[in-house]
C-alpha cells in the first residue's frame, strides 16, 4: 500500500502549530504552579484559646524538646533549641516588620 506524499512545508507548519500549543500549555501550567496559594487558616474560639494557652505555657520549650524526642531526635538539646529559635526568629521578623 502506497503512503500519501505530504509536502515538507505542510508538515513543518503543522508541527510548528503543535509546538506553539504545547508551549502555551506548558507556560500555563508553570504559571499555575508558581501562583501563590491562599491558605488562610480560621480557628474556632476553642482552638484560639488552646493555641494561646500553649504559647503562654512556661514549659513551651520543654514540651517542644519532648516532641523532638518522641520523633526520634535525641541528645543535643542546645542544637534543637537553636533550630527552634532560628525558625521562630525568622517568622517573628516577618510579622514585626509591618
Amino acid at each position: 500500500m502506497a503512503r500519501p506524499r505530504i509536502a515538507e512545508e505542510v508538515i513543518k507548519a503543522d508541527l510548528g502549530k503543535v509546538l506553539c500549543k504545547l508551549e502555551e500549555l506548558q507556560d500555563a501550567q508553570i504559571r499555575a504552579a508558581m501562583a501563590p496559594k491562599e491558605t488562610a487558616v480560621t480557628l474556632t474560639d476553642a482552638e484560639t484559646v488552646a493555641a494561646l494557652e500553649l504559647l503562654k505555657d512556661p514549659r513551651l520549650f520543654d514540651r517542644i524538646l519532648e516532641d523532638f524526642g518522641r520523633c526520634g531526635v535525641v541528645g543535643e538539646e542546645v542544637n534543637k533549641l537553636m533550630a527552634i529559635w532560628r525558625r521562630c526568629r525568622a517568622s517573628w521578623t516577618i510579622r514585626w516588620r509591618w
